[in-house]
């Protein structure tokens, strides 16, 4: 799939004070109406949109080798 030549949707539920927070994002238009309208039905006291994505979806994840995610890599020995 393209997402650079396809126009692209995000899915967003309201908190109830106002603000609106991201539910699912890279939809379809098709995607987007179908999950909105299921949600709808099943939590009616949430409001729900679909906002049309303003950049590009992220190509690929970096990740840092010299990460510390452990006391074995504090301490190889042990």
């Amino acid at each position: 799939m393209n997402f650079k030549t396809m126009d692209m949707y995000k899915l967003l539920e309201s908190d109830g004070m106002g603000y609106f927070n991201t539910h699912t994002e890279w939809l379809t238009i098709e995607e987007a109406e179908s999950m909105r309208d299921e949600h709808a039905n099943d939590f009616p006291e949430s409001d729900w949109i679909i906002e049309q994505h303003d950049d590009e979806p992220p190509n690929e994840r970096h990740y840092n080798e010299d990460a510390c995610d452990g006391w074995e890599d504090i301490y190889p020995i042990y």
